[in-house]
């Protein structure tokens, strides 16, 4: 989805935030747009929620864990 973001024109919804985390600029974008075509949610919250587990989160737009690194 990150690497994609540049390619397809939807980096101003989301993008990555240095080397191991990514920033959601746009949440209602990335409900509508995001989170249908790479995820099985549809809700923001649900997201977060299934991400809980392996994702440190100290901000609720910027996510980071140690499998963004690639």
């Amino acid at each position: 989805m990150l690497d994609e973001a540049e390619e397809k024109n939807f980096d101003h919804v989301v993008s990555w935030e240095g080397s191991q985390a990514f920033r959601i600029h746009d949440r209602a974008m990335f409900e509508k747009q995001v989170l249908p075509r790479y995820y099985f949610q549809t809700r923001y919250k649900s997201f977060l929620r299934q991400r809980k587990s392996d994702v440190k989160s100290s901000h609720v737009t910027m996510c980071s864990h140690d499998l963004t690194m690639s």
